[in-house]
């Protein structure tokens, strides 16, 4: 699995390189849809945070309350990732 990995950001990469080097922008009408998609993933991953949270109280599991904490973690970053998206979508030309 992590040939895998490594072989499709290398994809990922290299398509990027090609498209940027070729003058390509993005696309405005994405960015929508992509916040969107950010605030429901983001709410998602806080519902499985609080339920891991209610889970390792419940059963005294200390790796369901590291899972609780991945989730929140995840969470966050999605949010932290707000901004730089708004912000792009109004100051870029």
């Amino acid at each position: 699995m992590g040939v895998a990995l490594i072989g499709i950001a290398c994809y990922i990469v290299f398509e990027a390189a090609i498209r940027f080097s070729q003058g390509y922008s993005l696309d405005y009408t994405h960015i929508p849809m992509a916040l969107g998609v950010l605030v429901a993933a983001s709410a998602v991953k806080e519902g499985l945070a609080r339920c891991s949270l209610k889970l390792s109280r419940q059963s005294g599991s200390i790796l369901c309350k590291i899972d609780a904490w991945h989730h929140r973690a995840d969470s966050l970053v999605g949010l932290a990732t707000l901004p730089s998206i708004i912000a792009y979508a109004f100051f870029e030309p």
